[in-house]
């Protein structure tokens, strides 16, 4: 069913994505080029905004476990392949965690369904948010969760999870993971299901697992985002009449949303989430089918539905929320329903199995009970598809932009977006042309000044044929001359031949965490890089013959050795718990 669903975007194989598109395939290329071209542990980025850090952006997808598709198929074809194995993930955690509270077959392929199915993940990728591919993992945090309940080593697996969506891209998820685990524990403690004691201990473990499993990423990404912070504005949310169009409304392609609710693009309000009239009514007998603790569940249900609101209500929980550290970074709180559409799922799955108990009773055979349950599951998938699946469809219409690659690396102002025709014009739909020009730039060897960067991170170098472009590297200062013995995303070497003090300037944007060799007469000697004007200066003399620059941040050689040793601790913790406990005399 997930290849099925999926099959649009395999149709033309090599075609490239609309909208967002652009930026999470130049995301991809950069890092497979800095590792197969290269050699070298992709940490910084020359293509992007004059020069930023590449393994700590949020978007950066390096340790995903799926990125060796990339690795091995190219970004665009591993991409795709990454869009069906992450549906085929994300419905087996479905399933999986609706048998985990006690349905049946029957019911938990109904929750598979639902949870994939609704047009939320068909949207995000549609649009090209390869973060929202950590979607698959969010059933499988929540079953390890509750089960740690009863077996604390199922929280290292929680913990586990959580660092492989840190490690997948974007933080949406992360943080709503995270609330899902918060919500459902206090909701748990106010039906008095499970110690107060227990829950805050599974958190805890949870939350620890996860930061020392993340360390390598997370270290350097909040040291970028903490330097270069994105304050967004909390006033986001649905309104009540666009919540309703997400959930019912069977137009959900990007067309027809449009022609028939232009205002929810230009309100920033569009979400998708199609559940239809049939899994509201399987919803409703499921509440009373439920699980033992369907009172914190709907309480969750409630609590993320109250959150994708937004602003839009009068009491919002959002504008507390996002008064938060690392919330505060989040713009769209719609995105949100996702958690409330996965609570859903489990209450459509125990009304599937309501069903078939109930006709099993009516008729005292249970073969009809499981024909009429069968026959639900059947058109609820067939009902979901026909209304998702097709948003694929739109995803990538778009030939490959025949460019250039140039042998030297230069910075450019920027590329121009493309659509399915070319680039983009004065009569391009804004729906199916891409925002930005990024990743053809990159393929033609140029680094864009502007196009998308999600930190905002100041572009401070200077583009070729723009005002006081002088070059990726010169001599400022002084007489003599200066050119590239090497050069590589993480590693330049630059030949020096200066009469008298200088400065050497590279053409790209300062970081902490560069740091320079010099080669002169007779020693080398190692210090960190200096800016000029925010670009990466090296002040030279007459002795200095050689400077070899290296880009290796202090936070990810820290995040590296603390996940190393987490990792150790994880295994030797799980091995511990897992150690049958000799009985007291």
């Amino acid at each position: 069913m997930a290849l099925l669903f999926a099959a649009p975007v395999f149709i033309d194989l090599g075609n490239w994505g609309i909208l967002d598109w652009d930026q999470h395939l130049f995301h991809h290329a950069v890092p497979r080029s800095t590792i197969l071209d290269y050699g070298e542990f992709p940490l910084w980025n020359p293509y992007n905004w004059s020069g930023v850090p590449l393994f700590a952006n949020p978007e950066s997808r390096v340790l995903a476990p799926t990125f060796g598709l990339t690795l091995l198929f190219g970004e665009v074809v591993g991409l795709k392949l990454e869009i069906f194995l992450s549906l085929a993930v994300g419905m087996w955690g479905a399933y999986w965690l609706l048998r985990e509270l006690g349905g049946g077959r029957l019911g938990g392929l109904a929750a598979a369904f639902v949870f994939m199915f609704n047009s939320w993940y068909a949207v995000h990728v549609t649009v090209g948010h390869t973060w929202a591919l950590n979607l698959a993992y969010l059933p499988w945090a929540f079953g390890c969760y509750r089960r740690a309940l009863s077996d604390l080593r199922y929280a290292l697996g929680a913990g586990a999870i959580l660092a492989l969506m840190v490690y997948g891209g974007g933080i949406y998820l992360v943080v709503m993971t995270g609330l899902l685990f918060a919500f459902y524990s206090a909701a748990c403690a106010v039906f008095r299901l499970g110690g107060t004691g227990r829950h805050a201990l599974v958190f805890a473990v949870t939350a620890g697992a996860a930061l020392v499993l993340s360390a390598a990423k997370l270290l350097p990404m909040a040291e970028l985002m903490l330097a270069h912070p994105r304050i967004t504005s909390g006033d986001t949310g649905y309104t009540l009449s666009a919540l309703g169009n997400a959930l019912f409304d069977r137009n959900q392609t990007l067309a027809a949303a449009y022609a028939t609710r232009p205002e929810e693009f230009l309100g920033w309000t569009h979400e998708g989430l199609y559940v239809g009239l049939l899994a509201t009514l399987l919803f409703l007998l499921g509440v009373f089918r439920g699980p033992r603790e369907r009172g914190p569940l709907l309480v969750v249900l409630v609590l993320f539905l109250w959150i994708a609101l937004g602003s839009h209500v009068p009491l919002s929980l959002w504008s507390a929320l996002h008064a938060l550290p690392v919330l505060d970074n989040l713009r769209l709180t719609q995105r949100f329903g996702i958690v409330a559409v996965l609570v859903f799922a489990i209450f459509v799955g125990f009304g599937v199995e309501a069903v078939r108990e109930f006709c099993a009773r009516w008729t005292s055979r249970r073969v009809v009970g499981g024909l009429a349950a069968g026959a639900l599951v059947a058109a609820l998938a067939v009902d979901l598809f026909l209304v998702s699946s097709p948003l694929l469809r739109e995803a990538f219409p778009i030939r490959p932009i025949p460019v250039k690659s140039n042998e030297e690396f230069r910075q450019i102002l920027s590329l121009p977006g493309y659509d399915a025709l070319g680039w983009r014009r004065d009569d391009s739909n804004p729906l199916y042309s891409t925002l930005s020009g990024v990743y053809p730039a990159f393929l033609a060897n140029r680094g864009s000044t502007r196009g998308y960067e999600v930190v905002p991170v100041p572009s401070r170098a200077a583009y070729l044929r723009g005002d006081g472009y002088q070059g990726e590297l010169y001599l400022a200062g002084a007489a003599g001359q200066v050119r590239f013995g090497a050069w590589s995303p993480n590693r330049m070497v630059i030949e020096v031949a200066s009469e008298s003090g200088g400065t050497v300037v590279v053409n790209q944007n300062h970081a902490p965490g560069w740091r320079v060799v010099r080669h002169g007469s007779d020693q080398a000697v190692a210090e960190p890089v200096s800016e000029r004007a925010g670009l990466l200066a090296i002040p030279v003399d007459g002795a200095d013959r050689r400077l070899e620059l290296v880009y290796r941040p202090q936070s990810f050689l820290v995040g590296v050795f603390v996940t190393a040793v987490g990792v150790v601790a994880w295994l030797g913790a799980l091995w511990s718990l897992g150690r049958p406990r000799r009985e007291s005399s």
